[in-house]
């Protein structure tokens, strides 16, 4: 499971060091994928084949599910995890899409199951939403008395 929210630099060869507290989860091989809120998503191999399954199962009956399903294949990258440094490359095609430049900060989060690498404009821009969300959940909670 990953938590949390952790500043780290993508260095001029475009990899990122991940967090200390994912590294022995993450270690080995692992999928990178653009998200859907033009960010970059890193599942352990193992999570990325049952997704990859359920969109492959679910997304070839219409037009824009191909073209779901042609998107989340061909944009997604194995990669590896150096075990004894925690870094991972990001393939400059997914750090374009993430406006993630060598030598710039990254933000890298954890959403359980996997982990998100951001843009840190575009991340406080997506924590802003969420917190919304996140509140006004909260204040339509049917046990409020």
């Amino acid at each position: 499971m990953f938590l949390g929210e952790n500043k780290h630099n993508v260095d001029g060869k475009g990899r990122i060091v991940m967090p200390r507290a994912y590294r022995e989860e993450l270690a080995g091989d692992v999928v990178i994928s653009q998200g859907r809120d033009r960010n970059l998503v890193v599942w352990k191999l193992s999570d990325w084949e049952k997704e990859a399954e359920r969109v492959r199962e679910t997304t070839s009956d219409t037009k824009r599910g191909r073209a779901f399903r042609l998107t989340f294949f061909s944009t997604s990258e194995q990669q590896t995890v150096a075990a004894n440094t925690g870094r991972i490359q990001l393939p400059a095609h997914l750090r374009e899409f993430a406006a993630l430049e060598p030598g710039s900060e990254a933000v890298v989060v954890g959403n359980f199951e996997t982990v998100e690498i951001w843009n840190p404009e575009r991340y406080a821009e997506q924590k802003v939403l969420g917190e919304a969300v996140y509140l006004a959940d909260e204040e339509d909670d049917p046990d409020e008395e």
